[in-house]
């Protein structure tokens, strides 16, 4: 698939753009959403720089961040992250504003944020640079405050600070003449919820590296290695960050005889008929072509409704049959559309689903199917849209 955008670009380096993507949150999908976009982005040769800058707390997160961008030609300067509370705000801002600074950045610069809280630190700094707020895009990942509010185990008084800086990030959404939600549910939150005007949304899934395809040959390879013969069923649960709302502790309801679980994360579960094991994001396409089908349980909560889990992106592109609850309103949509089956109302139903229907015999079309709606290079490709359709 070519991911050069439709639309018609320069072609001088000179008059190209340059794209500054400023992200401040190191989570455990950093490696597979910021560093391959950007990496993927840089192959378009359609910018005449890229540079992150990077929002990180010690040393050990700037040799993260390095280590993605070895062979690339994303430059990378960073910028010191403080902790979500209202008393940061302006040393914050400081920092933002002394990097943006240092870049240089040329007029026609693109500027794109991960998250709509650091968008709301750098507004003002974006401002006195610029000038303008038409060319930068803020890329909403989920519902933050929502999930502060559910999901934060810390101090009481640490969530009431947190939460006013939220309010604030989302009221300030409105100044932003370009948006991206990574669901149409998500889209609609921002819409009914906080007032965005919705012809300033677009919609851009989370994407699935290029590992994430079904390969035979590796099936085969990695069910020998984990000691899985072809007629057993395995059945794949995969996280990497281990987050309240991931409910790990419900795989203990799906362990049958009847197959496997490969459990892809950091809690250990030492049952019968369970593997439990923690592996590097590089080596999770070779255990997902491993497995026969997925799970992926979330409760009912706005954090999860308006969601696109990177996992599920993942699952459906290495050509895996899904098997969810109904918390994530994507994952509902896709699976009426894609499968014969697969949608429980809790986990322990899954026990009455036939698991052979479910499966089926064509699972390389079903990966490539997968791949033009949440493949990288579709991912890419809508970017690329969105960063030149003011052009």
């Amino acid at each position: 698939m070519d991911i050069s955008a439709k639309k018609e670009r320069p072609n001088s380096l000179t008059n190209m753009p340059s794209l500054l993507y400023l992200n401040a949150d190191m989570g455990s999908v950093f490696e597979s959403q910021v560093a391959h976009l950007l990496n993927s982005l840089s192959d378009t040769k359609q910018f005449s720089r890229l540079i992150l800058l990077c929002g990180v707390k010690d040393k050990n997160e700037e040799a993260r961040v390095l280590k993605s961008f070895q062979k690339s030609g994303v430059e990378v300067a960073f910028f010191k992250h403080y902790p979500n509370f209202p008393f940061y705000n302006r040393l914050q801002q400081r920092e933002i504003s002394k990097a943006l600074l240092n870049l240089n950045l040329d007029r026609n610069c693109i500027i794109h944020i991960r998250g709509e809280l650091l968008a709301s630190q750098a507004l003002n700094p974006i401002v006195q640079a610029r000038q303008e707020l038409e060319k930068v895009i803020v890329d909403v990942r989920g519902a933050g405050l929502e999930e502060l509010t559910l999901y934060f185990n810390g101090a009481f008084w640490k969530k009431v600070l947190k939460k006013i800086n939220y309010k604030i990030a989302l009221s300030r959404l409105k100044k932003f003449s370009r948006i991206t939600a990574v669901s149409e549910s998500l889209k609609e939150y921002l819409v009914n919820s906080w007032a965005i005007k919705k012809e300033k949304i677009s919609v851009v899934h989370c994407l699935a590296g290029e590992e994430f395809t079904f390969d035979e040959a590796k099936r085969k390879k990695t069910r020998e290695s984990l000691g899985i013969s072809e007629d057993t069923k395995l059945l794949v649960f995969s996280t990497g960050g281990n987050a309240g709302w991931q409910n790990t502790n419900t795989l203990k309801a799906v362990i049958s005889e009847k197959w496997t679980i490969l459990n892809l994360s950091k809690e250990q579960i030492h049952e019968p008929h369970v593997i439990s094991k923690y592996i590097p994001y590089e080596e999770v396409p070779a255990d997902l072509n491993a497995a026969d089908a997925a799970v992926i349980f979330r409760d009912k909560t706005i954090v999860n409704k308006v969601a696109c889990p990177v996992k599920f992106c993942e699952y459906v592109c290495c050509g895996l049959p899904v098997i969810s609850d109904e918390g994530v309103d994507l994952i509902i949509d896709y699976i009426k559309s894609n499968q014969v089956e697969g949608i429980i109302k809790k986990p322990a139903e899954i026990h009455q689903l036939n698991l052979s229907a479910l499966i089926g015999p064509d699972r390389a079309s079903r990966a490539a199917k997968a791949q033009l709606k949440f493949g990288y290079q579709t991912i890419v490709q809508q970017y690329l849209n969105v960063y030149f359709s003011h052009s």
